[in-house]
């Protein structure tokens, strides 16, 4: 497999523990960096800038989710910085807008409103949309996320609200796998096929029985991706 340094964001929700196993299996350089370090418009306090900056290796970007919008926002800046983005589960634009598929602004604002009353059942909610029914990981995932400050988890749901880079996919150049399963209840396998549209180098790969957090019992599956499209780039 090539030298190349993978970085992995987590989405919202969730830490980079999520990427534990998939990097250990692929035994490569590993940088994880959690998506509340990553918001930043700051260069001096934005994680994943900071290490683009320093780094001699060429590096991928391996985004779950919030992760892969930032990965994608972040290229869109730095593509010099970039030899590939490995896109999960990911979206140029939450929120519905005219003929383009999202959520409704109005779920996003009742999340903010209920997380701050009660952030573990906010978690819990969103944990059950991201796996099916016949594996239930949503114990450890919330033991983890709890742990994540409220003042992130808010500023998560905000980025997610607010951002919209649809109008600048098409400044991104770099080789892009995108994989989503067409099961996703959180973001829409049409979202995914938006940006295999608007990438001008991009490839995806759809999962047909899989939903939003679907690595975590399969994964083989985005281990076998990420090994492919390293070794094509």
């Amino acid at each position: 497999m090539k030298d190349l340094k993978l970085i992995f964001i987590s989405g919202w929700g969730t830490d980079c523990s999520i990427f534990k196993n998939i990097s250990k299996a692929l035994k490569m350089q590993s940088i994880y960096i959690e998506w509340w370090n990553c918001l930043s418009d700051n260069k001096d306090s934005n994680a994943l800038y900071l290490e683009l900056e320093s780094s001699d290796d060429p590096v991928v970007i391996v985004g779950w989710s919030l992760g892969g919008i930032i990965a994608l926002s972040e290229a869109i800046k730095y593509q010099k910085k970039i030899s590939g983005l490995f896109l999960i589960s990911t979206t140029s634009r939450m929120i519905e807008d005219e003929d383009y598929c999202g959520v409704n602004k109005n779920v996003i604002k009742a999340m903010i409103h209920k997380l701050n009353r009660n952030p573990a059942e906010t978690l819990k909610d969103f944990f059950s949309l991201c796996v099916d029914n016949t594996y239930n990981p949503i114990s450890s995932l919330l033991r983890a996320a709890i742990k994540i400050e409220k003042e992130y988890l808010l500023s998560g749901l905000l980025y997610l609200k607010n951002t919209d880079i649809r109008n600048e996919l098409e400044k991104i150049k770099l080789p892009a796998r995108i994989i989503h399963g067409r099961k996703d209840r959180v973001i829409s396998i049409k979202n995914g096929i938006y940006l295999s549209e608007r990438l001008t180098r991009s490839e995806i790969t759809i999962l047909q029985e899989e939903e939003h957090l679907f690595f975590l019992k399969a994964p083989s599956l985005l281990i076998d991706e990420i090994s492919d499209f390293i070794n094509k780039i």
